[in-house]
């Protein structure tokens, strides 16, 4: 009867005790539940954020044409080298505030050196998927001379080559350099690096038979740097694109910047 008449007497503390209990077992319940609840949710946010980085924009560029004439200013022969060329988003997302800045990389100058095009960076405010985007930039008189130059070195070396040691790789002629900066819908940065080697320029010469010139057959000769004159026209022959190199990247808005700034207003 002792112990029972101890549970009668103990029997609210104890209940009290046990109600205690089940209170800090629920409390902790609840904060690891809370706490597995906001992990889920990370981890969905973390998936979602990734499925969205995947569908990304990619501008992938295209050197349609490139041609080049000489004209004379009355102050001194104005030469320009233009480029035409097409930029394709084959990516899943809309690419927005796209910069282009292109220039040319010369392999046979006194130092490794880069030639700017004129007025760069060109500009579109967007590219929508499967979108392609014509445009152009072209190089001034003195950066057109320094590219013929090198491509001239180039065509030399290749030719003695060919004679002492032909079967050895042929020497590369000035490359092309597109850098590409573009915006995702997240406003994050991205940049493609493409580049493709400029093998000749060849100037037009004029048939010397009717019928070829009725037919509008046109005949190409190699450019002579110093004999150049009023009315040349010229004829870029790039080489063929699957020889070309392109990279792509995320880029700090920072770099993007940085490249801007060093790029901008200069002729």
């Amino acid at each position: 009867m002792g112990y029972i008449d101890m549970l009668n007497t103990y029997a609210p503390t104890l209940t009290m005790g046990a109600s205690f209990m089940m209170l800090i077992v629920t409390c902790i319940y609840v904060f690891f539940t809370a706490k597995q609840a906001v992990s889920s949710h990370k981890s969905l946010m973390e998936s979602v954020k990734q499925f969205k980085e995947a569908k990304q924009p990619c501008l992938v560029p295209n050197v349609k044409e490139v041609t080049g004439c000489a004209f004379d200013t009355s102050e001194y022969l104005r030469i320009q080298f233009n480029f035409y060329y097409q930029l394709k988003n084959v990516g899943d997302s809309p690419a927005l505030t796209v910069y282009t800045i292109a220039t040319m990389h010369l392999k046979h100058s006194a130092t490794d050196k880069f030639v700017i095009a004129h007025l760069m960076p060109n500009y579109s405010h967007s590219i929508s998927i499967n979108e392609i985007v014509d445009s152009n930039f072209h190089f001034e008189t003195d950066a057109f001379r320094e590219i013929l130059l090198d491509v001239e070195i180039s065509r030399v070396k290749n030719l003695k080559r060919i004679e002492t040691n032909p079967s050895q790789t042929p020497y590369k002629g000035p490359s092309l350099q597109l850098i590409i900066l573009y915006q995702n819908l997240q406003e994050q940065w991205y940049k493609t690096t493409f580049e493709q080697e400029l093998l000749n320029v060849e100037k037009e010469i004029e048939s010397e038979s009717k019928q070829t010139m009725e037919i509008g057959y046109k005949k190409y000769e190699n450019v002579d740097n110093s004999k150049i004159c009023d009315g040349d026209r010229f004829i870029g022959c790039m080489i063929n694109p699957v020889y070309s190199t392109l990279h792509q990247s995320k880029i700090s808005q920072e770099d993007v910047k940085k490249i801007l700034k060093e790029y901008s207003n200069r002729d």
